[in-house]
């Protein structure tokens, strides 16, 4: 299954048509010039927007078309860092970290929490998260987190 990752062109804009196997030759330059991919793991477009209102100027930054991707795409993807909303609920957020820590235990993945689902923190660190922010009050340490990320 190929999966299809949305791409942050502009503020409110996604673009549908952007594949893991379909790079352009301005994606590879971005990858070229050193600009990371984060992996944006939700079913909240608000949280995707969010997302890359703070990181796209230094990040790629992808959502996934639909939640079916999986562990296989994201680690295939070779993301810098792999960011998962706590707070799906078409997909288990704590079996999604610890599948995708099973398979590949170097991949940085950062949980973000909502205060209505910040009692999964404790869980998302314990299965593979390195990391769990609660939104909106500790999302300014974002950016560092992932510089962090060898």
């Amino acid at each position: 299954m190929i999966a299809v990752w949305h791409r942050m062109m502009s503020p409110g804009l996604r673009d549908r048509g952007s594949s893991v196997s379909n790079l352009n030759h301005e994606r590879s330059a971005e990858i070229m010039a050193g600009k990371g991919t984060i992996l944006a793991v939700t079913e909240r477009s608000s949280i995707f927007e969010m997302l890359c209102a703070i990181l796209s100027k230094d990040f790629e930054v992808l959502c996934p078309e639909g939640l079916d991707a999986g562990v296989d795409s994201v680690i295939e993807h070779g993301a810098k860092c792999v960011i998962v909303d706590l707070g799906m609920t078409r997909v288990d957020p704590i079996a999604f970290i610890r599948d995708l820590n099973r398979a590949d235990p170097s991949q940085r993945v950062i949980g973000l929490a909502t205060a209505n689902v910040q009692h999964l923190g404790d869980q998302a660190k314990r299965v593979g998260a390195r990391d769990v922010l609660v939104v909106p009050d500790e999302i300014d340490r974002l950016s560092s987190l992932i510089r962090k990320t060898g």
